[in-house]
């Protein structure tokens, strides 16, 4: 516990107050006569809410799977009190406005990775969640032999460069994690299936720094009404800011840049067209449901070499469903 103490001494005070805390700076006496009133008010609104829980009891579920998909099974969290549920609710709404919902799951797989001897790093020099991204990607590289043909096509691999095209939306995420690429984006499995489908998409990964650059090739001219990929036979190059770079900017040795030029002219879904059309149908099934009922859905997994991953449950900006719908309705 001295350790808590110093560091609720030594950070920022607003990690270290209490809601009573707050509630003391709202009662304007000074001898906090308000201060049980308000606390009581309070405990009679969380009472009422933890009733209600029930009523919207898979909303709950779906919140707290959201943070612990890594941790805890969809079994774990139902067997959780309706007060339990309120309690992990509103915890994590006091995290998502000091950070951000990603970085707070990022750091839950991190521990998770680090506790089980999957990352090795002096915790002492950890800065930022840059560091924390860039650690936890490469613990996810290790087991890449383990990585069914499935999931992805391993294009070249050393002891420094990793090159691979992602056959899966669940494996773009993986091995696209820490990056802002629109085809590793959990909210938009559209950009994924988009770009697989029109053209070839590699991941190039550094295994000593963790640098990750991404590339595509255009082999067909993908356009809607309202965007477009790239013309035909178009190369482009990304970092993991998502910023178009040039290839000399990657650091790439000859020989490296040689397997890019020559990857297989074949779109990503038509190495295994089968797979690829089993998930996608397995994610439009989801927006379809979505859309149609207008409700936010319980995270959806989608199976994956008998792996789960829950998927974000936020509301999208706008339907999913005709964008899917463009891929769905153009055959290849």
């Amino acid at each position: 516990m001295a350790r808590v103490k110093e560091i609720k001494d030594n950070h920022h005070s607003i990690l270290s107050t209490s809601i009573i805390d707050i509630i003391c700076e709202i009662d304007p006496s000074k001898t906090n006569k308000f201060l049980p009133v308000f606390v009581k008010i309070i405990e009679s609104d969380i009472q009422r809410r933890i009733k209600d829980v029930k009523y919207e009891k898979d909303y709950f579920i779906g919140e707290t799977l959201d943070i612990f998909e890594n941790k805890k099974t969809t079994k774990e969290i139902e067997k959780l009190t309706n007060e339990e549920l309120f309690f992990n609710f509103c915890k994590f709404r006091i995290l998502d406005v000091l950070t951000s919902r990603d970085e707070i799951k990022t750091m839950v797989e991190f521990m998770d990775n680090y506790e089980r001897k999957l990352i090795n790093v002096d915790l002492g020099q950890i800065k930022n969640i840059e560091d924390v991204e860039r650690h936890l990607s490469l613990s996810k590289i290790k087991d890449i032999e383990k990585e069914g043909s499935n999931n992805v096509k391993i294009e070249y691999r050393d002891d420094e460069w990793l090159i691979l095209r992602p056959l899966t939306f669940l494996s773009s995420l993986k091995y696209g994690a820490g990056t802002r690429w629109c085809t590793a984006s959990r909210n938009n499995p559209e950009h994924f299936y988009r770009y697989t489908k029109s053209g070839i998409l590699a991941y190039c990964i550094n295994l000593k720094t963790g640098d990750k650059y991404g590339y595509f090739k255009s082999l067909e001219n993908e356009m809607d009404d309202d965007d477009y990929i790239a013309p035909t036979n178009e190369i482009s190059f990304w970092s993991a800011k998502d910023d178009r770079i040039d290839s000399m900017m990657c650091d790439f040795p000859p020989n490296v840049l040689t397997v890019i030029k020559n990857l297989e002219n074949i779109t990503n879904s038509k190495i295994n067209p089968e797979n690829w059309k089993k998930e996608f149908d397995l994610q439009y099934q989801r927006y379809k449901k979505y859309d149609e009922t207008g409700a936010e859905p319980v995270p959806m997994g989608v199976e994956l070499n008998e792996t789960l991953l829950e998927l974000e449950n936020e509301s999208m900006e706008e339907p999913m469903i005709p964008r899917l719908n463009v891929i769905r309705n153009t055959e290849r």
